[in-house]
């Protein structure tokens, strides 16, 4: 079950980024980022940006950004090899009500109640 979301994970996060240089590693795939992966002749390339047109056109109407986040595959990967990702400890709470609702606080002055994901190492998943 794993195996194919590794895959897209080290296609995601390790193989494009190096050989194309993008230029920040984060949990979001731009525009631009596709681009590229749609120009590098590649089949999963060209398959990966086919079936994410419905996720890019929904961030793109919803959200007003070009791109995508990869919350998704970000948490799969903590659940699979959490030592990739770098984590700091604090206080997380998320606004149920009002026109922040849904918003993420994060308050890291108490060490207490949860912790969240800062950086992820695409190399470690070779």
């Amino acid at each position: 079950m794993f195996m194919p979301a590794m895959k897209v994970l080290n296609f995601l996060f390790f193989h494009y980024k190096q050989r194309y240089n993008f230029s920040q590693f984060h949990e979001l795939l731009a525009d631009t980022d596709r681009d590229k992966l749609a120009q590098s002749g590649g089949k999963f390339a060209h398959y990966l940006c086919k079936i994410l047109d419905v996720y890019f056109s929904y961030h793109r109407d919803s959200y007003c950004m070009k791109g995508v986040y990869l919350h998704d595959p970000t948490a799969l990967l903590a659940a699979v090899n959490p030592s990739l990702i770098t984590y700091t400890e604090g206080i997380v709470r998320v606004q149920t009500i009002g026109i922040t609702r849904g918003l993420t606080l994060f308050y890291n002055k108490q060490k207490r109640w949860g912790c969240l994901a800062l950086q992820i190492t695409p190399n470690g998943l070779l």
